[in-house]
């Protein structure tokens, strides 16, 4: 299935490219490109497999200093979001995926919280009520927070 999409974005801003394999079979053969309006090519993956994830970190008209900025949590996502029953913790690092997670509400207040065994950790989130919130993730003295959205 071949899927075109133009998507415009704003210049001097940084953007993150994530292309999904939500059946985890790896995706194989997968393919996609993703370049600029003149042909410019950003990234590019020709028959290659997908494990759980693949993310390209890019900016427009910006420089990014590290260009290895998807190591460590930052290779970390959520999908999808919003969410309404199952929210995914999905990373393409699996030596840095994350060691655990810690959920609050808007109030701060902790909701959940456990230990991330696989590089795809799929939440139950059913039984939250409808709202902002955020995931903690840890791995050693690192930490990131992501927001998602209960629908």
């Amino acid at each position: 299935m071949l899927i075109e999409e133009e998507i415009a974005v704003n210049s001097n801003s940084c953007y993150l490219f994530a292309i999904i394999d939500n059946g985890q079979d790896g995706m194989p053969g997968g393919y996609y490109t993703l370049e600029t309006t003149d042909n410019t090519l950003i990234k590019q993956l020709d028959g290659g497999d997908i494990d759980v994830i693949d993310v390209v970190p890019f900016g427009v008209n910006v420089l990014l200093e590290n260009k290895d900025v998807q190591k460590g949590l930052n290779a970390t996502v959520l999908y999808p979001n919003p969410a309404n029953n199952i929210l995914n913790i999905a990373t393409t690092d699996a030596a840095n995926t994350p060691e655990g997670y810690t959920i609050y509400n808007s109030l701060g207040q902790v909701i959940d919280s456990g230990k991330i065994n696989t590089a795809l950790q799929s939440l139950d989130i059913a039984g939250y009520a409808n709202g902002v919130y955020f995931v903690k993730l840890a791995k050693g003295s690192a930490s990131k927070t992501l927001q998602f959205i209960k629908y």
